[in-house]
């Protein structure tokens, strides 16, 4: 029984694992689409990049709490 038990144990550990990979993944990917962008309008235009971002967030925030 307590070999069945380690198994469900690893299974359970393994997929969360998987998961927190794929969070990691995702936020990379995000970084990189961000710095390639800010690569793009240059030093000049990350800070109202930035800017237009941080709106955009708090706009979306705003819409997903209705």
């Amino acid at each position: 029984m307590s070999n069945i038990s380690s198994r469900v144990r690893h299974i359970v550990n393994h997929t969360h694992e998987n998961k927190k990979r794929e969070e990691v993944r995702a936020i990379s990917r995000k970084h990189q689409w961000y710095n390639q962008l800010v690569g793009h309008v240059g030093i000049h235009g990350q800070r109202r990049l930035t800017e237009a971002l941080g709106k955009r967030s708090v706009v979306l925030s705003i819409q997903n709490d209705r």
